[in-house]
């Protein structure tokens, strides 16, 4: 699991809101057999962005996901995870 969620529960923090935190485990790939499958599988989480910030999301797994040759797949690279 990342650490990001703390993040978010720092914001709501600061607007006096004590939020009750619980943890979902969350069943998803994290590997692909391509640059663009991983941003295929990802694409539903964005609606109405410009051409602009869609070129951003589709640049995303570019610089974050490595390619394995021993498995044929893309995995996220540690840096991307947990940010």
């Amino acid at each position: 699991m990342g650490s990001d969620y703390i993040y978010y529960y720092n914001i709501l923090y600061k607007l006096g809101i004590r939020a009750n935190v619980g943890f979902v485990e969350e069943k998803h790939r994290n590997s692909w057999g391509t640059h663009e499958e991983a941003f295929e599988d990802q694409r539903w989480m964005f609606h109405n962005v410009t051409p602009g910030e869609e070129e951003k999301v589709k640049d995303y797994p570019y610089r974050h996901l490595i390619y394995q040759s021993g498995n044929g797949s893309c995995r996220m690279t540690e840096n991307a995870i947990g940010r």
